[in-house]
Formats: C-alpha cells, sequence, structure tokens
C-alpha cells in the first residue's frame, strides 16, 4: 500500500473483504483440524485403555474412529474448494471495481485474463508506463483453469485440461488423481491464492491512484 494514500470506498473493498477472507480461511481450517484433533487423541485413550479386549471389538470401535476421521477430511477438502471460488470470485468482483471506479474503456470483462490484460493495457496508453504485476500466471492462469474446473465440474478441450495438469505440477497446492480430479492440499494454497489476488488488486489500484494525482 501507498504510504499516506487516502483509503477510498475501493480500496476498503479491497481490504475488507481481503480480511475477511482470511479470516474464513484460518478459522475453517482451526474447525475441522480440531475435529481432526479431537478424534485422533479419542483413539490413543481408547487403544491404552482396552490393550485387553478382544480384537475384533477393538478393530470395529476404531473403525468407527477412522470413519468419522475420514469424514471429517472429506469436509475439509469441500470446505477449501468452496472458499477458493470464493476468493476467485472476490478478485473477479474487484477487477470490475477497478474497471468502473477508473472509467477503463474499452475492457474485455470476459474473464480475469482478458480485464487485467485491458486494464494493464489502458494504464500504458493514458500514463505512457508499463505495469509490472507479480503472481499474473498464477493467479490469471493457473487459478482460473482451477476455477473453472471446481465451477463446472471438467474443462471443455483437452488443451485447457492438460494446461491445469501441468500448472498443477509446477506451482505445487493441488493434488491430482489421474489427470482427472483435483483436490487442494491444505490451507497454504488458499492463503498463497487470497494474498497472490490481493497483492494484484491493490498493486493496480496503487498505480492508478498514484497516477490520477500526478
Amino acid at each position: 500500500m501507498m504510504i499516506g494514500r487516502t483509503r477510498t470506498n475501493l480500496r476498503a473493498e479491497i481490504e475488507d473483504q481481503y480480511e475477511i477472507l482470511s479470516f474464513l480461511v484460518s478459522d475453517i481450517s482451526s474447525h475441522y483440524q480440531e475435529q481432526v484433533d479431537d478424534i485422533e487423541a479419542e483413539v490413543v485413550v481408547y487403544k491404552k485403555s482396552n490393550t485387553n479386549e478382544d480384537y475384533d471389538i477393538v478393530s470395529s470401535e476404531l473403525g468407527n474412529y477412522y470413519a468419522a476421521s475420514e469424514i471429517c477430511d472429506s469436509r475439509s477438502i469441500q470446505a477449501r474448494q468452496i472458499l477458493f471460488c470464493a476468493i476467485f470470485a472476490y478478485y473477479e468482483t474487484m477487477l470490475n471495481r477497478i474497471v468502473f471506479s477508473y472509467n477503463i474503456t474499452p475492457c474485455n470483462q470476459r474473464d480475469v485474463k482478458s480485464m487485467v490484460d485491458g486494464i494493464c493495457k489502458f494504464f500504458l496508453n493514458k500514463y505512457n508506463f508499463s505495469l509490472e504485476i507479480e503472481n499474473i500466471e498464477f493467479a490469471n492462469e493457473f487459478c482460473r483453469l482451477l476455477r473453472n474446473y471446481f465451477m463446472h465440474g471438467s474443462l471443455s478441450d483437452d488443451r485447457k485440461r492438460r494446461a491445469l495438469y501441468d500448472y498443477s505440477n509446477r506451482f505445487g497446492g493441488v493434488r491430482c488423481y489421474c489427470g482427472e480430479y483435483y483436490e487442494i492440499v491444505d490451507n497454504s494454497f488458499l492463503v498463497k491464492v487470497l494474498k497472490s489476488v490481493f497483492g494484484i488488486l491493490t498493486t493496480l489500484d496503487d498505480e492508478f491512484w498514484g497516477a490520477s494525482k500526478e
């Protein structure tokens, strides 16, 4: 953030929604991890207190614990997917806010990649200066394809499917099964995505705000 700059309505939206999403990522992670930790603790106690019990009885009871743990793991995976899509929706929405706030025209608003390309082209034409933005490929290529996969359950052609697979190997944080099914490994990936898109949004806002004051 630029030191001493005004906190506009646009900046307030960018920062406040970032803070809310950060809290949600942390809260969801803690919620399901605590459940898994509790189950694992119960398993330890059960094993210690039932060392002389019949093997079949112990195995059956442990099976119930493991089933409960699997449910928590499954819900954690689904929660990460939902939060990822929410983060990407935040990214899309704030890019549209930037386009509107700085009267960026024309701008192709078909997807985030097109929007960022249009925003940067507009800035170059108006201020004769190229914007340097970090994590563009990660957010606009990898995360865009992953969001489309999660939202639609598949990608439309082999080229996109191959690209998503290659990006997942390159950037990490996402596990792929047989080249068809993807899941987010842990919350550190969500944190990376959120920080990346927040950095892109604040960089664009700072550059336009600063240029408009010169």
